[in-house]
Protein backbone atom coordinates (compact mmCIF):
# COMPACT_ATOMS: atom_id res chain seq x y z
CA UNK A 1 0.00 0.00 0.00
CA UNK A 2 1.50 3.34 -1.01
CA UNK A 3 0.82 6.71 0.97
CA UNK A 4 1.53 10.34 0.49
CA UNK A 5 1.55 12.67 3.60
CA UNK A 6 -0.40 15.92 3.32
CA UNK A 7 3.14 17.88 2.13
CA UNK A 8 3.45 19.84 -1.28
CA UNK A 9 4.98 17.80 -3.86
CA UNK A 10 6.88 18.60 -7.15
CA UNK A 11 3.84 18.06 -10.19
CA UNK A 12 4.44 15.00 -11.78
CA UNK A 13 4.53 15.76 -16.01
CA UNK A 14 0.96 14.17 -16.86
CA UNK A 15 1.24 12.09 -19.70
CA UNK A 16 -1.62 10.35 -21.53
CA UNK A 17 -1.66 6.59 -20.17
CA UNK A 18 -4.42 3.67 -20.93
CA UNK A 19 -6.32 2.72 -17.84
CA UNK A 20 -4.78 0.51 -15.51
CA UNK A 21 -6.19 -1.46 -12.21
CA UNK A 22 -3.85 -0.15 -9.24
CA UNK A 23 -2.10 -3.73 -8.78
CA UNK A 24 -1.10 -3.59 -12.57
CA UNK A 25 0.37 -0.09 -12.28
CA UNK A 26 4.15 0.44 -11.64
CA UNK A 27 5.17 1.57 -8.80
CA UNK A 28 6.39 4.58 -9.96
CA UNK A 29 2.96 5.25 -11.75
CA UNK A 30 1.35 4.09 -7.85
CA UNK A 31 3.37 7.12 -6.29
CA UNK A 32 2.76 9.76 -9.16
CA UNK A 33 -1.05 9.05 -8.63
CA UNK A 34 -1.36 9.35 -5.18
CA UNK A 35 0.48 12.74 -5.07
CA UNK A 36 -1.80 13.80 -7.76
CA UNK A 37 -4.63 13.01 -5.37
CA UNK A 38 -3.56 14.39 -2.20
CA UNK A 39 -2.51 17.75 -4.04
CA UNK A 40 -6.36 17.75 -5.19
CA UNK A 41 -7.55 16.83 -1.76
CA UNK A 42 -5.31 19.31 -0.08
CA UNK A 43 -6.79 22.08 -2.49
CA UNK A 44 -10.44 20.59 -2.07
CA UNK A 45 -10.22 21.11 1.84
CA UNK A 46 -7.73 24.42 2.47
CA UNK A 47 -9.81 26.97 3.84
CA UNK A 48 -13.19 25.00 3.71
CA UNK A 49 -15.40 24.36 6.89
CA UNK A 50 -17.39 21.04 6.94
CA UNK A 51 -18.80 20.32 10.03
CA UNK A 52 -21.14 23.19 12.03
CA UNK A 53 -20.18 21.96 15.25
CA UNK A 54 -16.24 20.98 14.59
CA UNK A 55 -14.06 24.32 13.72
CA UNK A 56 -10.96 22.04 13.95
CA UNK A 57 -9.16 22.02 10.92
CA UNK A 58 -9.24 18.74 8.90
CA UNK A 59 -6.64 16.10 8.16
CA UNK A 60 -6.46 13.96 5.08
CA UNK A 61 -4.07 11.19 3.94
CA UNK A 62 -4.05 9.63 0.34
CA UNK A 63 -3.44 5.98 -0.06
CA UNK A 64 -4.05 3.17 -2.78
CA UNK A 65 -4.68 -0.13 -1.73
CA UNK A 66 -4.02 -2.48 -4.83
CA UNK A 67 -5.66 -5.40 -3.20
CA UNK A 68 -9.24 -3.90 -3.27
CA UNK A 69 -8.31 -1.32 -5.82
CA UNK A 70 -9.76 0.94 -3.90
CA UNK A 71 -8.46 4.92 -3.05
CA UNK A 72 -7.89 4.85 1.01
CA UNK A 73 -8.18 8.26 2.38
CA UNK A 74 -7.36 8.17 6.38
CA UNK A 75 -9.16 11.19 8.32
CA UNK A 76 -8.36 12.40 11.64
CA UNK A 77 -9.67 10.23 14.41
CA UNK A 78 -12.52 12.66 15.90
CA UNK A 79 -14.56 11.94 13.22
CA UNK A 80 -15.31 8.27 13.33
CA UNK A 81 -17.96 8.55 15.84
CA UNK A 82 -19.78 11.01 12.63
CA UNK A 83 -18.69 8.63 9.75
CA UNK A 84 -22.61 7.79 9.01
CA UNK A 85 -23.88 11.64 9.65
CA UNK A 86 -25.23 13.96 6.90
CA UNK A 87 -22.18 16.37 7.31
CA UNK A 88 -19.97 13.54 6.96
CA UNK A 89 -21.74 12.36 3.42
CA UNK A 90 -21.48 15.73 2.45
CA UNK A 91 -17.76 15.83 3.00
CA UNK A 92 -17.28 12.60 1.37
CA UNK A 93 -19.17 13.58 -1.57
CA UNK A 94 -17.24 17.05 -2.25
CA UNK A 95 -14.04 14.73 -1.95
CA UNK A 96 -15.27 12.24 -4.03
CA UNK A 97 -16.38 14.67 -6.43
CA UNK A 98 -12.49 16.37 -6.30
CA UNK A 99 -11.21 12.68 -7.10
CA UNK A 100 -13.01 12.11 -10.00
CA UNK A 101 -10.54 12.85 -12.51
CA UNK A 102 -7.58 10.90 -11.19
CA UNK A 103 -9.77 8.04 -10.33
CA UNK A 104 -11.17 7.91 -14.15
CA UNK A 105 -7.65 6.43 -14.92
CA UNK A 106 -8.36 3.36 -12.41
CA UNK A 107 -9.64 0.35 -14.22
CA UNK A 108 -12.15 -1.98 -13.21
CA UNK A 109 -14.58 -1.16 -10.47
CA UNK A 110 -12.77 1.27 -8.04
CA UNK A 111 -14.27 4.28 -5.38
CA UNK A 112 -13.44 5.56 -1.83
CA UNK A 113 -12.94 4.03 1.49
CA UNK A 114 -12.27 6.28 4.32
CA UNK A 115 -10.24 5.33 7.88
CA UNK A 116 -10.78 7.51 10.97
CA UNK A 117 -7.39 7.25 12.58
CA UNK A 118 -6.47 4.15 10.80
CA UNK A 119 -10.00 2.84 12.40
CA UNK A 120 -12.56 1.64 9.88
CA UNK A 121 -15.92 3.22 11.09
CA UNK A 122 -17.07 0.19 12.58
CA UNK A 123 -14.73 0.62 15.37
CA UNK A 124 -17.37 2.71 16.84
CA UNK A 125 -20.61 1.27 17.62
CA UNK A 126 -22.83 3.88 16.15
CA UNK A 127 -21.31 2.71 13.04
CA UNK A 128 -22.47 -0.54 13.21
CA UNK A 129 -25.25 -2.59 11.42
CA UNK A 130 -27.75 -3.66 13.91
CA UNK A 131 -28.43 -7.52 14.22
CA UNK A 132 -32.02 -8.84 13.18
CA UNK A 133 -34.60 -8.63 15.89
CA UNK A 134 -37.13 -11.10 16.47
CA UNK A 135 -39.68 -8.87 15.79
CA UNK A 136 -38.88 -7.96 12.29
CA UNK A 137 -38.17 -11.90 11.55
CA UNK A 138 -41.65 -12.44 12.94
CA UNK A 139 -42.98 -9.68 10.95
CA UNK A 140 -41.15 -10.51 7.57
CA UNK A 141 -42.54 -14.53 7.68
CA UNK A 142 -45.65 -12.98 7.39
CA UNK A 143 -45.94 -11.17 4.40
CA UNK A 144 -46.11 -13.03 0.86
CA UNK A 145 -43.57 -14.46 -0.77
CA UNK A 146 -43.03 -12.12 -3.61
CA UNK A 147 -39.69 -10.19 -3.67
CA UNK A 148 -40.19 -7.27 -1.45
CA UNK A 149 -38.28 -4.44 -2.39
CA UNK A 150 -38.26 -1.06 -0.67
CA UNK A 151 -37.51 1.92 -2.35
CA UNK A 152 -36.34 5.08 -1.06
CA UNK A 153 -36.83 8.49 -2.50
CA UNK A 154 -33.52 10.35 -1.65
CA UNK A 155 -33.51 13.26 1.33
CA UNK A 156 -36.89 15.56 1.45
CA UNK A 157 -38.02 18.58 4.09
CA UNK A 158 -36.16 18.30 7.74
CA UNK A 159 -36.41 20.33 11.34
CA UNK A 160 -33.35 21.92 11.82
CA UNK A 161 -32.93 22.46 15.45
CA UNK A 162 -30.64 24.99 15.89
CA UNK A 163 -32.21 27.69 13.13
CA UNK A 164 -36.01 26.03 14.38
CA UNK A 165 -37.65 25.73 10.76
CA UNK A 166 -38.38 23.18 8.17
CA UNK A 167 -35.82 22.90 5.24
CA UNK A 168 -34.32 21.10 2.36
CA UNK A 169 -31.30 18.81 2.37
CA UNK A 170 -29.79 19.88 -1.13
CA UNK A 171 -30.30 23.17 -2.75
CA UNK A 172 -31.67 23.95 -6.04
CA UNK A 173 -30.27 24.12 -9.16
CA UNK A 174 -31.39 24.70 -13.07
CA UNK A 175 -34.83 24.81 -11.96
CA UNK A 176 -34.29 21.37 -9.61
CA UNK A 177 -34.91 20.17 -5.51
CA UNK A 178 -33.92 17.02 -5.01
CA UNK A 179 -35.50 16.53 -2.37
CA UNK A 180 -38.75 17.42 -4.23
CA UNK A 181 -38.05 15.12 -7.73
CA UNK A 182 -37.02 11.72 -5.89
CA UNK A 183 -40.72 10.74 -4.86
CA UNK A 184 -41.74 11.54 -8.76
CA UNK A 185 -39.07 9.30 -10.05
CA UNK A 186 -40.11 6.77 -7.42
CA UNK A 187 -43.42 6.73 -8.12
CA UNK A 188 -42.14 5.63 -11.90
CA UNK A 189 -39.87 3.02 -10.44
CA UNK A 190 -42.84 1.50 -8.08
CA UNK A 191 -44.85 1.11 -11.03
CA UNK A 192 -42.33 -0.40 -12.76
CA UNK A 193 -41.19 -2.75 -9.83
CA UNK A 194 -45.03 -3.83 -9.63
CA UNK A 195 -45.07 -4.90 -13.29
CA UNK A 196 -42.28 -7.43 -12.86
CA UNK A 197 -44.74 -8.73 -9.92
CA UNK A 198 -42.97 -7.64 -6.70
CA UNK A 199 -43.99 -5.77 -3.33
CA UNK A 200 -42.81 -2.62 -3.22
CA UNK A 201 -42.76 -0.56 -0.03
CA UNK A 202 -41.47 3.00 -1.13
CA UNK A 203 -40.46 5.38 1.72
CA UNK A 204 -42.03 9.00 0.37
CA UNK A 205 -44.99 8.52 -2.01
CA UNK A 206 -45.74 11.64 -4.17
CA UNK A 207 -49.45 11.09 -4.28
CA UNK A 208 -49.57 11.92 -0.62
CA UNK A 209 -51.02 15.57 -0.33
CA UNK A 210 -51.95 15.74 2.87
CA UNK A 211 -51.02 18.15 4.97
CA UNK A 212 -48.36 17.58 7.78
CA UNK A 213 -49.03 20.52 10.62
CA UNK A 214 -46.17 20.82 11.87
CA UNK A 215 -44.38 22.24 8.88
CA UNK A 216 -47.41 23.53 6.97
CA UNK A 217 -46.47 21.07 3.66
CA UNK A 218 -47.26 18.40 1.80
CA UNK A 219 -46.72 15.11 3.34
CA UNK A 220 -45.16 13.96 0.15
CA UNK A 221 -42.20 16.50 0.34
CA UNK A 222 -41.38 15.59 3.81
CA UNK A 223 -37.94 12.79 4.76
CA UNK A 224 -38.81 9.19 5.06
CA UNK A 225 -37.96 9.63 9.06
CA UNK A 226 -41.71 11.51 9.70
CA UNK A 227 -42.78 9.29 7.58
CA UNK A 228 -41.91 6.34 9.44
CA UNK A 229 -42.82 8.04 12.86
CA UNK A 230 -45.77 8.08 11.40
CA UNK A 231 -46.88 4.52 10.27
CA UNK A 232 -45.14 2.86 12.93
CA UNK A 233 -44.93 5.32 16.28
CA UNK A 234 -43.21 1.61 17.92
CA UNK A 235 -39.96 1.44 15.63
CA UNK A 236 -38.52 3.66 17.57
CA UNK A 237 -35.12 1.78 17.08
CA UNK A 238 -35.82 2.97 13.06
CA UNK A 239 -36.29 6.42 13.15
CA UNK A 240 -34.77 7.92 15.86
CA UNK A 241 -31.49 5.68 16.38
CA UNK A 242 -29.36 8.49 16.06
CA UNK A 243 -28.41 8.65 19.85
CA UNK A 244 -26.44 12.34 19.67
CA UNK A 245 -28.48 15.72 20.02
CA UNK A 246 -27.52 18.15 17.46
CA UNK A 247 -28.80 21.01 14.92
CA UNK A 248 -28.91 18.12 12.46
CA UNK A 249 -30.23 15.20 14.68
CA UNK A 250 -33.09 14.44 12.69
CA UNK A 251 -31.35 14.70 9.06
CA UNK A 252 -29.14 12.03 10.69
CA UNK A 253 -31.85 10.31 12.09
CA UNK A 254 -33.38 10.29 8.59
CA UNK A 255 -30.53 8.81 6.52
CA UNK A 256 -30.37 6.34 8.97
CA UNK A 257 -34.38 5.10 9.37
CA UNK A 258 -34.20 4.10 5.46
CA UNK A 259 -31.89 0.88 5.86
CA UNK A 260 -33.11 -0.23 9.08
CA UNK A 261 -36.22 0.00 7.71
CA UNK A 262 -35.62 -2.17 5.28
CA UNK A 263 -33.59 -4.41 7.51
CA UNK A 264 -36.99 -4.36 9.82
CA UNK A 265 -39.26 -5.28 7.01
CA UNK A 266 -36.31 -8.35 5.90
CA UNK A 267 -36.53 -6.64 2.45
CA UNK A 268 -35.15 -8.31 -0.24
CA UNK A 269 -33.51 -5.06 -2.16
CA UNK A 270 -33.23 -1.72 -1.29
CA UNK A 271 -32.84 1.19 -3.55
CA UNK A 272 -32.19 4.92 -3.33
CA UNK A 273 -33.34 7.20 -5.99
CA UNK A 274 -31.28 10.25 -5.90
CA UNK A 275 -29.95 12.83 -8.31
CA UNK A 276 -26.40 14.21 -7.98
CA UNK A 277 -24.42 17.09 -7.82
CA UNK A 278 -21.33 19.23 -8.69
CA UNK A 279 -19.32 22.05 -8.25
CA UNK A 280 -18.72 21.95 -12.42
CA UNK A 281 -21.65 22.11 -14.29
CA UNK A 282 -20.13 20.09 -17.21
CA UNK A 283 -20.17 16.31 -15.43
CA UNK A 284 -23.34 14.55 -16.33
CA UNK A 285 -24.58 11.05 -16.56
CA UNK A 286 -26.22 7.91 -14.35
CA UNK A 287 -24.02 6.89 -11.63
CA UNK A 288 -24.79 3.89 -9.24
CA UNK A 289 -22.83 3.88 -5.57
CA UNK A 290 -22.24 1.03 -3.43
CA UNK A 291 -21.00 -0.23 -0.07
CA UNK A 292 -18.34 -2.85 -2.07
CA UNK A 293 -20.30 -5.94 -1.05
CA UNK A 294 -20.50 -8.36 -3.63
CA UNK A 295 -24.19 -8.48 -4.44
CA UNK A 296 -24.40 -4.98 -4.02
CA UNK A 297 -21.89 -4.79 -7.20
CA UNK A 298 -24.18 -7.24 -9.16
CA UNK A 299 -27.23 -5.64 -8.85
CA UNK A 300 -25.71 -2.27 -9.09
CA UNK A 301 -23.87 -3.31 -12.49
CA UNK A 302 -27.41 -4.62 -13.38
CA UNK A 303 -29.00 -1.65 -12.99
CA UNK A 304 -26.46 0.26 -15.02
CA UNK A 305 -26.62 -2.20 -17.64
CA UNK A 306 -30.52 -2.15 -18.57
CA UNK A 307 -30.59 1.65 -17.69
CA UNK A 308 -28.15 2.65 -20.64
CA UNK A 309 -30.15 0.23 -22.55
CA UNK A 310 -33.47 1.71 -21.72
CA UNK A 311 -32.95 5.03 -21.95
CA UNK A 312 -31.40 4.95 -24.92
CA UNK A 313 -34.59 3.48 -27.21
CA UNK A 314 -35.67 7.51 -27.28
CA UNK A 315 -33.54 9.40 -30.03
CA UNK A 316 -33.81 11.89 -27.65
CA UNK A 317 -31.82 10.65 -24.70
CA UNK A 318 -29.05 8.30 -27.25
CA UNK A 319 -26.57 10.17 -26.14
CA UNK A 320 -26.92 10.20 -22.42
CA UNK A 321 -23.89 9.20 -20.23
CA UNK A 322 -24.62 5.60 -17.97
CA UNK A 323 -21.44 4.62 -15.83
CA UNK A 324 -19.89 1.64 -17.05
CA UNK A 325 -19.17 0.43 -13.52
CA UNK A 326 -20.70 0.58 -10.06
CA UNK A 327 -18.40 3.15 -7.66
CA UNK A 328 -17.86 1.94 -4.36
CA UNK A 329 -18.70 4.62 -1.43
CA UNK A 330 -17.89 3.71 1.91
CA UNK A 331 -19.44 6.68 4.05
CA UNK A 332 -23.58 6.08 2.54
CA UNK A 333 -25.01 5.09 6.07
CA UNK A 334 -27.99 3.83 3.32
CA UNK A 335 -25.75 1.33 1.85
CA UNK A 336 -23.63 0.22 4.94
CA UNK A 337 -26.24 -0.34 7.22
CA UNK A 338 -28.42 -2.40 5.27
CA UNK A 339 -28.59 -6.28 5.65
CA UNK A 340 -29.73 -6.75 2.00
CA UNK A 341 -28.32 -5.85 -1.40
CA UNK A 342 -28.50 -1.61 -1.41
CA UNK A 343 -27.81 0.24 -4.46
CA UNK A 344 -28.02 4.34 -4.73
CA UNK A 345 -29.07 5.39 -8.45
CA UNK A 346 -27.75 8.96 -8.96
CA UNK A 347 -29.87 9.73 -12.17
CA UNK A 348 -28.44 12.69 -13.65
CA UNK A 349 -26.28 15.85 -12.18
CA UNK A 350 -29.08 18.27 -11.65
CA UNK A 351 -26.14 20.78 -11.57
CA UNK A 352 -25.81 19.79 -15.37
CA UNK A 353 -28.60 21.65 -17.44
CA UNK A 354 -28.65 19.00 -20.09
CA UNK A 355 -29.44 16.89 -17.41
CA UNK A 356 -31.73 18.76 -15.61
CA UNK A 357 -33.55 19.31 -18.21
CA UNK A 358 -33.85 15.90 -19.05
CA UNK A 359 -34.64 14.62 -15.52
CA UNK A 360 -38.06 17.19 -15.68
CA UNK A 361 -39.05 15.56 -18.73
CA UNK A 362 -41.75 12.55 -17.94
CA UNK A 363 -40.53 10.42 -21.07
CA UNK A 364 -37.14 10.33 -19.33
CA UNK A 365 -38.09 9.57 -16.09
CA UNK A 366 -40.19 6.49 -17.00
CA UNK A 367 -37.22 4.82 -18.93
CA UNK A 368 -34.77 5.95 -16.69
CA UNK A 369 -36.86 4.07 -13.75
CA UNK A 370 -37.67 1.02 -16.44
CA UNK A 371 -33.96 0.30 -16.55
CA UNK A 372 -33.55 0.28 -12.68
CA UNK A 373 -36.06 -1.99 -12.11
CA UNK A 374 -34.89 -4.15 -15.21
CA UNK A 375 -31.80 -4.41 -13.86
CA UNK A 376 -33.57 -5.83 -10.47
CA UNK A 377 -35.67 -8.26 -12.26
CA UNK A 378 -32.45 -9.76 -13.84
CA UNK A 379 -30.72 -10.23 -10.43
CA UNK A 380 -33.52 -11.51 -8.93
CA UNK A 381 -33.94 -14.15 -11.69
CA UNK A 382 -29.94 -14.74 -12.04
CA UNK A 383 -30.18 -13.37 -15.68
CA UNK A 384 -26.77 -11.64 -17.48
CA UNK A 385 -27.55 -8.12 -18.39
CA UNK A 386 -27.01 -8.62 -22.52
CA UNK A 387 -27.62 -7.47 -25.54
CA UNK A 388 -30.86 -7.99 -27.21
CA UNK A 389 -29.63 -9.54 -30.92
CA UNK A 390 -31.40 -12.14 -33.03
CA UNK A 391 -29.30 -15.59 -33.41
CA UNK A 392 -28.59 -15.71 -37.05
CA UNK A 393 -29.26 -19.38 -38.53
CA UNK A 394 -27.30 -21.35 -41.00
CA UNK A 395 -28.19 -20.74 -45.31
CA UNK A 396 -31.11 -23.34 -45.71
CA UNK A 397 -32.40 -25.07 -48.96
CA UNK A 398 -35.65 -24.05 -50.36
CA UNK A 399 -37.99 -25.29 -52.59
CA UNK A 400 -40.49 -23.77 -55.40
CA UNK A 401 -44.01 -22.75 -54.77
CA UNK A 402 -43.41 -24.55 -50.98
CA UNK A 403 -42.81 -22.69 -47.60
CA UNK A 404 -39.36 -22.79 -46.16
CA UNK A 405 -39.29 -22.87 -42.60
CA UNK A 406 -36.40 -21.89 -40.56
CA UNK A 407 -35.78 -21.83 -36.09
CA UNK A 408 -35.89 -17.97 -34.62
CA UNK A 409 -33.84 -17.58 -31.34
CA UNK A 410 -32.50 -14.56 -29.71
CA UNK A 411 -30.31 -13.76 -26.88
CA UNK A 412 -31.15 -10.97 -24.24
CA UNK A 413 -33.88 -10.88 -21.42
CA UNK A 414 -36.92 -8.84 -23.26
CA UNK A 415 -40.03 -8.11 -21.64
CA UNK A 416 -43.13 -9.64 -23.74
CA UNK A 417 -44.83 -9.43 -25.86
CA UNK A 418 -41.93 -9.64 -28.36
CA UNK A 419 -43.24 -8.75 -31.85
CA UNK A 420 -40.92 -10.19 -34.96
CA UNK A 421 -41.02 -9.23 -38.34
CA UNK A 422 -38.89 -10.78 -41.51
CA UNK A 423 -38.52 -8.49 -44.93
CA UNK A 424 -37.08 -9.51 -48.21
CA UNK A 425 -34.06 -7.07 -48.47
CA UNK A 426 -34.49 -6.57 -52.59
CA UNK A 427 -37.98 -6.07 -52.78
CA UNK A 428 -40.36 -3.20 -51.31
CA UNK A 429 -43.78 -2.66 -51.98
CA UNK A 430 -46.79 -4.54 -53.08
CA UNK A 431 -46.18 -8.58 -53.72
CA UNK A 432 -43.07 -8.49 -51.41
CA UNK A 433 -43.30 -11.45 -48.54
CA UNK A 434 -43.04 -9.90 -45.15
CA UNK A 435 -44.01 -11.91 -42.60
CA UNK A 436 -45.27 -10.67 -39.19
CA UNK A 437 -44.99 -12.90 -35.54
CA UNK A 438 -45.77 -11.98 -31.64
CA UNK A 439 -44.24 -14.01 -28.73
CA UNK A 440 -46.39 -13.89 -25.80
CA UNK A 441 -44.03 -15.87 -23.36
CA UNK A 442 -40.94 -17.64 -23.31
CA UNK A 443 -42.33 -20.89 -24.69
CA UNK A 444 -43.27 -19.19 -27.35
CA UNK A 445 -39.65 -19.23 -28.47
CA UNK A 446 -38.77 -22.83 -29.71
CA UNK A 447 -42.35 -23.03 -32.04
CA UNK A 448 -41.55 -19.72 -33.96
CA UNK A 449 -40.58 -20.61 -37.48
CA UNK A 450 -39.46 -17.58 -40.22
CA UNK A 451 -41.23 -18.51 -43.52
CA UNK A 452 -40.52 -17.95 -46.88
CA UNK A 453 -41.48 -19.31 -50.27
CA UNK A 454 -39.12 -19.63 -53.30
CA UNK A 455 -41.36 -18.30 -56.27
CA UNK A 456 -41.04 -18.96 -60.04
CA UNK A 457 -43.03 -16.06 -61.24
CA UNK A 458 -41.72 -12.39 -61.71
CA UNK A 459 -43.39 -9.43 -62.39
CA UNK A 460 -42.51 -5.55 -62.19
CA UNK A 461 -42.52 -5.24 -58.76
CA UNK A 462 -41.53 -9.33 -57.77
CA UNK A 463 -38.29 -10.58 -58.74
CA UNK A 464 -38.34 -14.24 -59.70
CA UNK A 465 -36.54 -16.20 -57.07
CA UNK A 466 -35.50 -19.30 -59.36
CA UNK A 467 -31.45 -20.02 -58.67
CA UNK A 468 -30.91 -16.99 -56.24
CA UNK A 469 -29.99 -16.75 -52.75
CA UNK A 470 -32.81 -14.37 -50.95
CA UNK A 471 -31.62 -13.00 -48.11
CA UNK A 472 -34.39 -12.33 -45.26
CA UNK A 473 -33.73 -8.80 -42.48
CA UNK A 474 -35.05 -10.20 -39.41
CA UNK A 475 -35.79 -7.82 -36.91
CA UNK A 476 -37.84 -8.19 -33.53
CA UNK A 477 -39.36 -5.59 -30.95
CA UNK A 478 -39.86 -5.70 -27.29
CA UNK A 479 -42.92 -4.48 -25.25
CA UNK A 480 -40.55 -1.73 -23.88
CA UNK A 481 -39.38 -0.37 -26.98
CA UNK A 482 -36.31 -1.90 -27.03
CA UNK A 483 -35.27 -3.20 -30.85
CA UNK A 484 -33.18 -6.09 -31.20
CA UNK A 485 -30.40 -6.68 -33.35
CA UNK A 486 -31.29 -8.01 -36.55
CA UNK A 487 -30.32 -10.50 -38.66
CA UNK A 488 -29.85 -12.20 -42.25
CA UNK A 489 -31.63 -15.66 -43.24
CA UNK A 490 -30.42 -16.67 -46.21
CA UNK A 491 -32.58 -19.31 -48.29
CA UNK A 492 -31.40 -20.88 -51.39
CA UNK A 493 -34.11 -21.01 -53.68
CA UNK A 494 -33.18 -23.95 -57.04
CA UNK A 495 -34.57 -23.73 -60.39
CA UNK A 496 -37.74 -24.62 -61.05
CA UNK A 497 -36.90 -28.04 -63.28
CA UNK A 498 -33.99 -29.03 -60.04
CA UNK A 499 -36.90 -28.46 -57.59
CA UNK A 500 -39.44 -30.33 -59.85
CA UNK A 501 -36.64 -33.19 -59.55
CA UNK A 502 -36.17 -33.05 -56.59
CA UNK A 503 -40.10 -33.94 -55.63
CA UNK A 504 -39.56 -36.94 -58.06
Amino acid sequence: MLTAACTCVPQAIAQEVPKKTIVEMTEDEQVNLVREMQRTVDNAIIGAHFFSEDPLPIHVEVSVDPMTNLVLLNVDERLGPDALTSEFNDFAAHLSSALWGPMERIDGVTGIDFRFGGFDADHWPINRRPEASERSQRRRRNVDRKPLVVVSPGHGLYFHHKYKDWRAQRESANGILEDDITPVLSGHLLWELQRDNAEVKTLRYHGDRFSHKPSGESWWRLAARYHLERSDPELRDVWQSQGKDNSLKERNEDIRSRPLFANHMKADALIHIHTNADTSSEVNGLRTYIHGRPADHELASKILCSARELIRTDDDFKDFSVSSVPHVASWHAENKLARMPSVIVEVGFHTNPKDAEFLKKRDFQVLAMRGVAKGYRLYRNKLPCEEFAINPTEQVEGQINRDTQMPFSFKGNPRFPVRVWSTRLDCSGIGCQEHEYELSRQEDIGRLRIRYMCRSIQSSRVPNDEGAVIELQVKARESDRVYAKPALYRVACPKKNQSQAGRR
